[in-house]
């Protein structure tokens, strides 16, 4: 059974934030102590500046140039970050540092921090860094962030099923949004999910479009255990002033910040925040994963939108809220995403997830970049906000539902030891090409060996295991085909399982051109450019 301290933040005074901790097992409570904000904390040589905001600039933009002057302020962030960590794990613990430096490691990972406050600026601290003798707390403890005035969880709906976790993929990229990685942190869920012992279904939200989101869950109430949102949280802006809202230092305002959807035709459409909390209140999701992503880092963002967001579900009845409030790099990203949901599934519990997700960052030796691999502290990003637990330990003893998917054919099926790398923009290209273009065709072009029928067997692979296969696909190979005749032919075996080869064109055309206006289908016309041969060279059209 973990051991509990309540962080409680009893609200501000005299321009002061006081804190008290409090033992839940019996109620003990320490003095109160004022604390330090972090955003009142400067950065040695950045008088202009302060922690929260050099934090954000390292966190997410320090790696583009991890040399040089970079370096060095890196190190000087790394170093006011620690500082302030050991600090304030003093001021709250100081009568029970002795008790901290004499608990075990195992001890100390069955110990969990929750931290209370109805301010989400208090909340969006990194309580991550407070720093014990045997190190920081976010690497060895179950930290938990809370309403000091809980409201009650929603009751869950009685249709949830218990036979399988059922997760609703968002991921918003609108067009021209091309600096942030598609699915780079989802790819890890939608991998284990294609596990034949894990009981998971995930569906992917296409259009990514807010109406869209609204007609799936209102169709779907009751489905959903989780819906993982990977797009960008705003804070709100003046119109008239293109200034940002602030708040008062004595009492925060409420959340009035925007939400990036995509539009019908692909751009982008700020929704507000209050609209989607709605929503998913009213649909009752227990689960919200949300993956604060933005294609052009300012240098000094801070995670108020995410906590403030996160805060606002919260007080709306939503049970838990993993919160990734800044943009984490590729490696980062998917170790997090692979051991969080990995330990989700193996427990059922989003807190024992947490904590694995976090464990992972930290233990990796570096992040890609231009430099090669460099060290990036960034493990303290993600964050767990909870008023009440959902277990999903259910799916430990449940076997995998049987596929209703259509089989792949062998030809679109990734060849190679290491499967399907990188290439995101072109796959998020084509992913908004089927949803938003009107013509029914889609032209991939590219010098001989560029690697085209390796992109479609990714983009294929990705469709199929996001379940938009939709009626079947069929795979041509035009470098062996050199009668129309024998294409309606195999068209026809395959979609309409008929095998009416000596009947007329016409007569084999008519029920084939009826199957393509009723279903949808996808197509594929590998190496189409056998068809006319080679302009000025030796190489014949086969049609």
């Amino acid at each position: 059974m973990h051991n509990t301290l309540i962080l409680r933040h009893l609200g501000e005074h005299n321009g002061e934030q006081h804190f008290t901790v409090i033992r839940q097992t019996d109620g003990k409570q320490s003095d109160p102590v004022t604390l330090t904000p972090p955003e009142s904390v400067l950065v040695d040589g950045r008088p202009e500046s302060n922690l929260v905001n050099d934090l954000g600039w390292y966190l997410e933009e320090y790696l583009n140039h991890p040399v040089g002057g970079y370096q060095e302020l890196a190190e000087r962030v790394l170093d006011k970050l620690r500082s302030w960590g050991e600090s304030t794990f003093c001021r709250l613990f100081s009568a029970h540092v002795s008790e901290w430096d004499q608990t075990s490691d195992t001890d100390i990972d069955q110990r969990t921090l929750k931290i209370t406050s109805n301010d989400p600026r208090i909340l969006a601290w990194p309580w991550e860094v407070l720093r014990a003798p045997q190190g920081y707390l976010g690497l060895s403890c179950h930290i938990i962030r809370q309403l000091h005035q809980q409201p009650g969880a929603l009751p869950l709906p009685a249709s949830l099923p218990d036979d399988r976790i059922n997760i609703l993929l968002v991921i918003v990229r609108p067009s021209g949004n091309s600096n942030t990685r598609y699915h780079s942190l989802p790819r890890s869920l939608v991998d284990l999910a294609q596990q034949d012992k894990i009981p998971v279904h995930v569906d992917l939200l296409r259009p990514p479009t807010f109406s869209r989101l609204q007609q799936v869950l209102m169709e779907s109430r009751g489905f959903y255990h989780i819906v993982h949102f990977d797009l960008h949280v705003d804070d709100a802006i003046d119109d008239d002033t293109g200034r940002r809202d602030t708040t008062s230092s004595t009492s925060p305002a409420p959340f009035k910040g925007k939400v990036i959807f995509e539009s019908n035709q692909g751009s982008a459409d700020r929704v507000s925040a209050e609209r989607l909390v709605q929503l998913i209140a009213k649909q009752n999701i227990p689960i919200i994963v949300l993956n604060d992503c933005q294609s052009k880092p300012t240098g000094n963002r801070t995670n108020d939108a995410t906590s403030s967001l996160a805060v606002a579900l919260l007080k709306a009845g939503i049970r838990s809220v993993v919160v990734i409030g800044y943009n984490l790099w590729l490696n980062g990203a998917q170790q997090f995403a692979l051991h969080f949901y990995q330990q989700l599934f193996a427990t059922g519990d989003v807190t024992e997830a947490m904590h694995a997700g976090r464990k992972a960052i930290h233990a990796l030796s570096g992040r890609d970049c231009l430099m090669g691999q460099t060290p990036l502290h960034d493990w303290l990003v993600p964050m767990l906000w909870q008023q009440d637990s959902l277990p999903l330990s259910f799916a430990t003893s449940k076997s995998k539902p049987a596929s209703t998917q259509p089989q792949v054919p062998q030809q679109a099926r990734l060849v190679g030891d290491y499967g399907f790398i990188g290439r995101q923009q072109v796959i998020h290209a084509l992913e908004h090409a089927m949803l938003h273009q009107p013509q029914a065709a889609i032209l991939i072009h590219g010098m001989a060996g560029i690697g085209k029928s390796t992109l479609l067997r990714g983009f294929l692979e990705w469709l199929s295991t996001t379940h938009r296969l939709c009626s079947g696909l069929v795979w041509f190979n035009f470098d062996a085909i050199v009668s129309f005749d024998y294409l309606i032919d195999q068209l026809g075996e395959a979609l309409l399982d008929s095998h009416n080869s000596a009947q007329p064109l016409e007569q084999k055309l008519e029920p084939l051109i009826e199957a393509l206006q009723q279903h949808h289908y996808i197509i594929v016309w590998d190496n189409f450019e056998s068809v006319t041969g080679f302009a000025g060279t030796q190489a014949a059209p086969l049609m």
